[in-house]
C-alpha cells in the first residue's frame, strides 16, 4: 500500500481520537455518474499457463527447507480420507488448554487447525499486501507482487505476477493492494488491484472475474480508469451482492504526485457498482459510480467498505457499504454510517440508488500501538483505515472487525448489526482480550450457519509478534479459547538501533474466508521473524483451515440448531448438517447411524465412548 499523505493521517486521527460533532441526519450527498462500458481482456487456460513463473527461491509446497521442524510443530494435514467406519468405537480427545478466554461450552471438544501451511511474498514491496479467499477446490492468495494458487492441503499450484494477469502498461507503477474473494453465489472469484501512471496523474483498477469456479480455466480482466481531479483511489475495498460487483476507496494524491501541480478539486470517496451478470459472462460491463457520499450533517467520511452478501438483503437493496464517524455526543462512542444500494430491474441502463442509516457503538478508547519480545520497538496497531475485506453479509446480519482500544491494550473489537433494510440495529460487540496481551489487526469471516471465525496478530511484553484465531457459533455467549496459528520467531526490527518511539508497519493484512464447499475458516496472518539488517525483506504469513464443528447430544431436549448450546440429539440429524469435511463432535452413548455416510467427515467423541449402530 503506497504512503499517504500527511493531511490524510492528520484528518483520521482527529475523527478517531477526538470525534466530530454532527448535525441532524440529512440527505445522503453523492455525485452519481454513469460509468463507460468497459470490454474485458480474456486470459485463457493456456495464456494464464505461460505467465507462470517458476523460481526456486521461492517456498516449496507445505513447508520450508530452512524450518524442517515445521511438520513437528503444527502436525501434518490432516485429511478428510481417513475416517473411523461407522461401526467403530470413538474415543474422547484431549480437550485444549490454550486461549484468550475460557471455553463457553460444556464440550471438551475445541475447533481445531485442520490444515497449516506458509505463505510468503519474496517481492520488493513492503508489506505484503495479502488476502486470500476459498473456492470449491482452491485457495487463492493474491500479494502486491505474486498471484498463487494452493490445493486445500497447502500444496501450491500456480503463481504469477500481478501484472501478469492483470496486464502491464509502459509508464505506470505496476498492480498494486490487491484484494481477492469468492462469490459464492456466482461461483466466481474476483480479484481486484491498483495502478497509477505518475507523469500523467491517471490511476485505474483492474477487476479481474475467474472464468470458472477453478482459478486455472482462466480470467477475464476489465481495466477501469478511476482518477478524478488529479487524483486517485486508494484504500480500496472489493465486494458483491446478488447483481452487484462493488468497488470504494478514498480519492488521495499519491506521495510520489506530490511535485506534480494540485489536483483540480480534493475529493473524499467513491462507491462504484458494476453489473455482475455481465462480468461473470465475460460481456462488456457498465454500472453508477458515487463519487463524494457524505455521512450525518455532510461529514465527509473515509475508509468506507463494502460487504460481501452471501444471502439476498430485506427491503430491496443489494449491496451495503459502511464508514465511521467519531462524535462528541454521546462521547466515547463511534457512528457507523450504513448505505444500503438498490439496483433497478434494468440496471444498469437505470441507475443504482442510495439511502443511509446509521448506528452507534462504544469506542471507549484510542487503540495503543503494540509491545513485543525482545526489544523496544512497538509493532502499528492504530492505523485504522486499512484493515481490508472484513465486512460480512449473511442472514440479515452485518458483521465487522475493527481495531479499538482498551486501557493501555489494543483489543479485537466485533460488531453485529441486525440489518431488515431500512431498519439497522446493533445485535452485540465484544472486545476479544486477555487483559495482558495486544489483539490487533482483527479479521472476521460468517459462514452459512451463523458461526464467526475471528483471526488477529497477537504479541506482548513477553511474547514475540504472532497469529491466533477462534470462532462463535450463533448461540454461544461469546467467542470460544482462541488458538494459535502460527508462533512468532523473533523480535521485529533490530534492537541495536530501536528505542520506545519506533513504530514498524507491520500486520495489518491478515484475513479470513468462509469455504464455499465446508462452511470452515480459512485464515491467514504475519508472524514475526528475523528480517534482518531492519528492511523488513523477510516478510512471512502463515495460512490455516478450521473446520465447521457439528455438535451432537443424545440427552439434548431443547430447541436444536446443532451447536454447542443446541446440539442435534440424533447422529443422523447431524450428518444430515454437516458438509462434507466437517467435524461431527457426539456426546457419548449408543446412536443408531441412518447408513453409510455419503460425504467425508471426522467424528470426534466428547465426553465418553459413542456408539454407532448401523442398521
Amino acid at each position: 500500500m503506497s504512503p499517504r499523505t500527511s493531511a490524510w493521517r492528520g484528518l483520521l486521527s482527529l475523527l478517531l481520537a477526538t470525534g466530530v460533532a454532527v448535525c441532524a441526519p440529512a440527505a445522503v450527498l453523492a455525485n452519481a455518474t454513469s460509468i463507460p462500458p468497459v470490454t474485458p481482456r480474456v486470459v485463457g487456460p493456456a495464456e494464464l499457463e505461460a505467465l507462470r513463473i517458476y523460481d526456486p527461491h521461492l517456498d516449496q509446497l507445505r513447508f520450508r527447507a530452512d524450518e524442517p521442524d515445521e511438520e513437528d510443530r503444527f502436525g501434518f494435514n490432516e485429511s478428510d480420507e481417513y475416517r473411523l467406519p461407522l461401526w467403530e468405537s470413538l474415543t474422547s480427545q484431549p480437550t485444549p488448554v490454550d486461549g484468550a478466554q475460557a471455553a463457553q461450552s460444556v464440550y471438551a471438544y475445541q475447533p481445531r487447525l485442520a490444515v497449516s501451511f506458509t505463505v510468503r511474498d519474496s517481492g520488493s514491496s513492503v508489506p505484503a499486501d495479502c488476502t486470500i479467499a476459498a473456492g470449491p477446490s482452491h485457495v487463492v492468495v493474491a500479494f502486491n507482487s505474486f498471484l498463487a494458487f494452493y490445493t486445500k492441503t497447502g500444496e501450491r499450484t500456480y503463481i504469477s505476477s500481478l501484472d501478469g494477469l492483470l496486464g502491464a502498461t509502459s509508464g505506470w507503477k505496476g498492480h498494486f493492494d490487491p484484494k481477492v474473494v469468492y462469490d459464492e453465489g456466482s461461483g466466481r472469484f474476483f480479484l481486484m488491484a491498483l495502478d497509477y501512471n505518475l507523469t500523467a496523474r491517471q490511476a485505474s483498477w483492474a477487476v479481474a472475474v475467474s472464468i470458472t469456479s477453478n482459478p486455472h480455466q482462466g480470467w477475464y480482466v476489465y481495466d477501469v480508469r478511476n482518477e478524478l481531479d488529479g487524483e486517485g483511489i486508494d484504500y480500496e475495498e472489493l465486494g458483491f451482492g446478488p447483481r452487484g460487483v462493488y468497488l470504494c476507496g478514498n480519492y488521495i494524491s499519491f506521495s510520489e504526485w506530490s511535485s506534480l501541480p494540485p489536483p483540480a478539486g480534493a475529493h473524499n470517496n467513491a462507491l462504484w457498482v458494476f453489473d455482475k451478470a455481465a462480468m461473470v459472462a465475460g460481456q462488456t460491463v457498465s454500472g453508477t459510480t458515487f463519487n463524494d457520499v457524505a455521512g450525518e450533517g455532510n461529514q465527509a467520511v473515509f475508509v468506507p467498505k463494502v460487504a460481501l452478501v452471501h444471502t439476498q438483503p430485506f427491503g430491496g437493496v443489494d449491496g451495503f457499504m459502511t464508514a465511521f464517524q467519531g462524535v462528541t455526543s454521546p462521547p466515547n462512542t463511534l457512528r457507523i454510517s450504513v448505505w444500503g444500494v438498490s439496483l433497478p430491474g434494468n440496471f444498469p441502463t437505470g441507475a443504482a440508488t442510495l439511502a443511509r442509516q446509521t448506528v452507534d457503538v462504544g469506542m471507549p478508547a484510542a487503540t495503543p500501538n503494540a509491545q513485543q519480545s525482545g526489544g523496544p520497538a512497538r509493532l502499528q496497531a492504530n492505523n485504522f483505515g486499512v484493515a481490508p475485506l472484513n465486512l460480512q453479509f449473511r442472514g440479515n446480519t452485518l458483521t465487522m472487525a475493527a481495531a479499538a482500544g482498551s486501557g493501555s491494550l489494543a483489543v479485537a473489537k466485533v460488531i453485529q448489526l441486525s440489518v431488515v433494510w431500512p431498519s439497522v440495529t446493533l445485535t452485540w460487540q465484544t472486545d476479544f482480550s486477555d487483559g495482558s496481551n495486544y489483539h490487533f489487526w482483527p479479521q472476521v469471516a460468517v459462514n452459512a450457519r451463523g458461526q464467526s471465525g475471528l483471526v488477529y496478530c497477537h504479541s506482548g511484553t513477553s511474547l514475540f509478534a504472532r497469529s491466533r484465531w477462534t470462532t462463535r457459533t450463533a448461540d454461544d455467549p461469546g467467542f470460544l479459547a482462541s488458538q494459535l496459528l502460527r508462533e512468532g520467531d523473533a523480535y521485529v526490527g533490530n534492537p541495536l538501533t530501536d528505542n520506545a518511539s519506533t513504530v514498524y508497519r507491520w500486520g495489518d493484512y491478515s484475513g479470513a474466508a468462509v469455504d464455499p464447499v465446508s462452511q470452515g475458516f480459512w485464515f491467514f496472518a504475519m508472524y514475526g521473524a528475523d528480517r534482518g539488517s531492519n528492511n523488513n525483506t523477510d516478510f512471512r504469513l502463515w495460512a490455516g483451515f478450521v473446520p465447521r464443528a457439528v455438535y451432537v447430544d443424545g440427552a439434548w431436549g431443547g430447541s436444536e440448531f446443532g451447536t454447542t448450546q443446541r446440539p442435534w440429539n440424533t447422529f443422523g440429524e447431524a450428518v444430515t448438517d454437516a458438509f462434507s469435511g466437517n467435524d461431527v463432535v457426539i456426546k457419548g452413548g449408543s446412536y443408531s447411524s441412518p447408513g453409510l455416510l455419503t460425504k467425508p467427515m471426522t467424528m470426534f467423541a466428547d465426553g465418553g465412548t459413542v456408539i454407532l449402530h448401523v442398521p
